[in-house]
């Protein structure tokens, strides 16, 4: 019976981290994503780059909602006045529409994340 615990625990725990692992991945290559969109039109640092995204009339609301959540990963306070005035200027939809219009949930998660990081903010040190 020992024995049988002992494989379920490790079993378990090597899927966690399989899990764990691919969930990293991917939203790190989803930062990266529109990051790379982000700074390749604007040539300014990650978050200025952003910002002007969420700004500009050239990018889809999918882009955008995008580029806030993206602010949100990288849990940096510089974002935070953006966002607290992108958050004052935006009305509540509710279901939010993330290919309509920007998503206030969206925005409220950032900011919460921007102020009291987040857990994988870590993954994101390189990014200028």
């Amino acid at each position: 019976m020992r024995k049988t615990w002992l494989v379920v625990l490790i079993t378990g725990t090597f899927i966690f981290a399989i899990v764990a692992i691919f969930t990293f991945t991917k939203i790190h290559h989803q930062v990266e994503d529109i990051t790379t969109i982000a700074v390749t039109a604007y040539r300014l640092d990650a978050i200025g780059s952003l910002t002007k995204l969420i700004e500009s009339e050239n990018h889809s609301y999918e882009e955008k909602n995008s580029a806030i959540w993206a602010l949100g990963q990288l849990a940096d306070q510089e974002a935070l006045p953006f966002l607290e005035q992108l958050n004052t200027q935006t009305k509540e939809k509710s279901p939010c529409n993330r290919n309509s219009g920007l998503c206030k949930g969206e925005i409220e998660k950032a900011m919460k994340w921007c102020r009291n990081g987040n857990l994988t903010s870590w993954m994101y040190r390189h990014i200028e």
